[in-house]
């Protein structure tokens, strides 16, 4: 596989799993309907998604 093709598929994975915490991470708080995890999840969404906001929003679910 060529090094650019490699980086790209990477990059691909990588976000990919990104957005299936975040897709669980949603819908456990609505399933727990809090309105204080619900502020922060809110919080979270606002801020630019990177991995800072990612490790943040884990330590929550």
């Amino acid at each position: 596989m060529p090094a650019k093709a490699m980086v790209w598929w990477k990059v691909k994975v990588h976000r990919a799993r990104w957005a299936m915490i975040f897709r669980a991470r949603r819908f456990f708080l609505i399933a727990m309907g809090s309105p204080r995890f619900n502020g922060l999840e809110r919080q979270e969404e606002l801020k630019a998604v990177g991995l800072i906001g990612g490790f943040k929003s884990l330590r929550f679910v």
